[in-house]
């Protein structure tokens, strides 16, 4: 295959498109122009998320890949992410002549479009992840037995906030005067 751009509209997208998008970071990002420079509505524009799937594949992609998807009735944006500690965009948002609808519709129609990734539906967005499925090996055998008024018969909720100590009144600033980590055992 010469590239990606011999297709003319999504719906044509093939495996061989695909998998010569994913060989490089340059291919993927001259398929996705060229989805971009075709897309319009009701002509196959979910198709592409199976070349987004397949980039969980790619060899040069370091990182856990996220696809955001936003959009209204007119037009989807599509950002791909990767999650390597800190989330990074891959490539510039793609906007496609295609309503979010179509891409919702056929997550929820066609599961294995996004295979090995995963969806979550959000307010106006969907967000599609690998799967980490939970390895059987990794599960506990045993649990643990509740006795009376034990600790561990309850979930444990920590709600912590970051303060500044600019922030608290003159009051609370002098009861916090010593901030370098030591307390004063005086107060």
């Amino acid at each position: 295959m010469e590239s990606a751009t011999s297709f003319e509209h999504i719906i044509d997208l093939g495996t061989e498109h695909i998998e010569w998008a994913i060989a490089s970071r340059e291919n993927f990002r001259t398929l996705l122009e060229r989805a971009a420079a075709v897309s319009q509505p009701e002509d196959g524009g979910p198709k592409l998320l199976m070349a987004c799937a397949a980039l969980v594949r790619a060899p040069w992609l370091d990182g856990e890949l996220r696809v955001e998807i936003e959009g209204d009735e007119h037009h989807t944006r599509l950002s791909l992410l990767i999650d390597a500690g800190f989330r990074e965009r891959i490539f510039p948002v793609v906007t496609l002549n295609v309503p979010l609808d179509e891409f919702a519709r056929a997550t929820r129609l066609v599961p294995r479009l996004i295979v090995p990734l995963a969806v979550q539906e959000r307010r106006g967005a969907l967000i599609l992840k690998p799967k980490h499925e939970t390895r059987p090996s990794a599960r506990p055998t045993t649990r643990m037995q509740a006795v009376d008024g034990d600790v561990h018969t309850r979930p444990t909720r920590v709600r912590m906030a970051a303060v500044r100590l600019e922030d608290l009144p003159e009051a609370r600033r002098e009861d916090h005067a010593d901030i370098d980590g030591e307390w004063d055992d005086e107060k």
